[in-house]
């Protein structure tokens, strides 16, 4: 078992959301644990409650990773990308259905939340829904609504991915995520551009 003083706080906390995310690929949410994650660190418990004071603040940084890893592989290609709009859906749905649980996990935060979001975990969420409207602001006429067509989008593709996930599909054909998405965001500008 190591000690403290074999890592900095900064150490330890990187471990710990480390291997909280590795325990929440294999098991979901289940692996959110404290006692699991502590043990897959080679610490005690005692020590993960001493550097984040309750799993609610480690539930934070978990998923300020999470958005860092969607942010990261979808900044990678973004750039080269002509249609910059259809790129970032894609990797959206890809990282949705990529990482399942962790996604998941990720999108659970606002139920599992009892105290007030950190200003820096807000700084995340911001950077990640600037890069929808950075996507989205080409194909919008009027500048005004882009905001509200970035949240727009970004809910209706959510929402297709939940369902997804969840296995919630009527018994009509399988258009798959990506060929609804299109659909939906082309339909939905034509109407958006031409009231």
């Amino acid at each position: 078992m190591a000690r403290r003083s074999d890592h900095s706080k900064e150490e330890i906390q990187a471990l710990a959301v480390k291997h909280a995310l590795k325990l929440i690929e294999e098991k979901g949410e289940k692996g959110f644990n404290a006692r699991d994650i502590a043990q897959r660190m080679g610490y005690t418990v005692g020590t993960l409650y001493y550097i984040f004071k309750d799993m609610e603040a480690l539930r934070f940084h978990v998923s300020a990773a999470i958005l860092d890893m969607f942010y990261t592989e979808t900044m990678e290609g973004l750039k080269n990308k002509k249609n910059k709009l259809n790129y970032h859906i894609k990797k959206y749905i890809q990282f949705s259905q990529d990482y399942q649980n962790l996604w998941m996990f990720l999108y659970g935060l606002d139920d599992m939340t009892k105290k007030k979001v950190p200003g820096w975990y807000l700084d995340k969420i911001q950077t990640f829904y600037l890069l929808s409207v950075e996507s989205l602001a080409p194909y919008v006429n009027d500048k005004r609504k882009v905001h509200q067509a970035a949240q727009t989008i970004l809910s209706s593709v959510h929402g297709m991915c939940v369902l997804s996930i969840r296995g919630n599909r009527t018994r009509e054909k399988d258009f798959g995520l990506e060929s609804m998405a299109r659909h939906m965001i082309k339909n939905y500008l034509r109407g958006l551009n031409n009231p």
